[in-house]
């Protein structure tokens, strides 16, 4: 019984999951042309940037920080990608962090934090010529840089 139930579960759990996947609405992230490294999109600030409903996309400023009003979706339906040179968008393919073989480029989720009263997503950008980063420890720059963001997002 303990065999038979995972496996007479798993269709109609799966095919549930599939459903739920096709009403999430698809969200578009574009990110600077050929940025490499972390990139880091906080949620639910007051003062960050609104969904763009037209084109349904958001822009990662330069510095790869996204403030975000929306609420956290667990980065389910997300894309990413390069603009080219044509103007036309280039999808950045999503690949898992232990992957030993990453296309390049690539995006990697590599987790979700709540610290400091402030909830974001980190992910990071492989161009084949990105500098090793520490997966599962703090990022002091980027922690910096993101607290002082926030407090001047917060201040206007």
């Amino acid at each position: 019984m303990s065999i038979i139930l995972p496996l007479v579960l798993y269709v109609p759990v799966n095919s549930l999951q599939l459903e739920i996947y096709k009403y999430l609405k698809r969200k578009e992230f574009i990110v600077p042309t050929n940025y490499s490294g972390p990139l880091r999109i906080i949620y639910e600030e007051n003062c960050g940037e609104k969904f763009n409903e037209k084109n349904k996309t958001y822009q990662f400023p330069q510095d790869g920080i996204l403030i975000l009003f929306a609420k956290e979706d667990g980065g389910i339906n997300h894309h990413y990608f390069y603009m080219n040179k044509n103007g036309e968008k280039v999808e950045i393919p999503q690949v898992d962090i232990t992957e030993n073989k990453k296309p390049t480029p690539s995006v990697s989720l590599i987790g979700f934090i709540e610290k400091n009263n402030t909830k974001y997503i980190d992910l990071y950008i492989n161009h084949g010529n990105s500098v090793q980063y520490n997966f599962f420890g703090s990022n002091p720059k980027l922690d910096s840089l993101t607290t002082v963001k926030v407090n001047d997002c917060r201040k206007k």
